[in-house]
């Protein structure tokens, strides 16, 4: 009896077509990459992949979840090995510096969609907000610590990621220009929260210095 040749797996199908699309669109954007350029990297004819994706458009939103996935559980397990809920943002802040240093290529997907060709792309809603809710809860827990005010909960977010990641951008688009690193993120917390920079085990002295004159 003749053996059967094995059916391929879908969902690790899906896996491949997925882990292409996200570097392809992080490196042409929407509009500079074409389905046949994800189907062919990913072993298929273009009949194929439009068996598992319809569109272009529904791949793209599919490859900005996976990618806002991705980054969010990696920097999720980072805030998992202290019970201190001031360590667990700075250790956040950590993982938010190395995950541009060694992920670049995939955060350039969200850049992408955000400044270039963004007309052309289809919208994007929670998507592209889903990898922003770590550190919001992770700042409710210092707030109900008492050592932040609860309304500064969402101000304070905004400033320590915004810091951080104008600093990962400019370095992704000019590689010659400082990337982020610990220590910018321990300044940032100094400065935008120091009772859970404190808290954190953070010196100011040291992560901070004054500065002198400017005489």
């Amino acid at each position: 009896m003749a053996e059967l040749e094995p059916t391929p797996d879908p969902a690790g199908v899906r896996a491949r077509i997925l882990q292409n699309a996200m570097s392809l669109f992080a490196r042409y954007g929407f509009a500079g990459t074409s389905v046949r350029q994800i189907a062919e990297v990913s072993g298929l004819t273009k009949a194929g992949l439009y068996y598992h994706f319809p569109d272009k458009a529904s791949l793209y939103r599919a490859a900005i979840v996976e990618t806002s996935r991705y980054l969010e559980s990696r920097v999720s397990r980072a805030t998992e090995e202290s019970p201190e809920p001031a360590r667990r943002v700075r250790a956040y802040l950590h993982a938010h510096v190395r995950t541009f240093v060694e992920e670049g290529h995939l955060l350039r997907l969200f850049y992408n969609n955000l400044f270039l060709g963004a007309e052309d792309a289809p919208s994007l809603g929670s998507e592209m907000e889903a990898h922003e809710c770590v550190l919001i809860r992770l700042l409710g827990e210092c707030a109900d610590a008492g050592l932040l005010s609860p309304d500064h909960v969402e101000p304070l977010s905004l400033m320590l990621t915004g810091g951080l990641e104008v600093v990962g951008a400019t370095w992704l688009i000019d590689p010659g220009h400082p990337p982020p690193s610990f220590e910018l993120a321990d300044q940032l917390l100094v400065v935008a929260a120091p009772r859970i920079a404190e808290a954190a085990g953070i010196d100011p002295s040291t992560t901070y210095p004054k500065k002198g004159n400017c005489s």
